[in-house]
């Protein structure tokens, strides 16, 4: 981890949330549970079928409503804020615009 990449992770989350009431989190594609690729199935499409940006769209979606519910459940329509490098933002505008 660089020096900068904990300033901002310090500065988000011991300056920014506090300042304005916000709850910071932080999302990865990953792989959990059966969709866990398995090596020795090979790396065929259909074993990597949850590798797809459909899947990362599909994951965001449902994230957001989840996570409004699980830490805001007084206020559903609380703002969401997207920020990041280039994989995240991609992955928030191309949702922005399927939906």
């Amino acid at each position: 981890m660089t020096p900068a990449a904990v300033t901002d992770r310090f500065v988000l989350g011991q300056v920014y949330a506090p300042k304005f009431n916000a709850l910071i989190i932080a999302l990865e594609h990953r792989f959990y549970g059966k969709s866990i690729p398995r090596p020795e199935k090979g790396l065929s499409t259909e074993n990597l079928f949850y590798l797809s940006s459909e899947q990362a769209l599909a994951d965001l979606a449902n994230f957001i409503p989840f996570a409004k519910s699980k830490y805001t459940p007084d206020n559903l329509n609380a703002k969401v804020v997207v920020f990041g490098g280039s994989y995240p933002v991609c992955i928030f505008h191309f949702l922005l615009f399927f939906i």
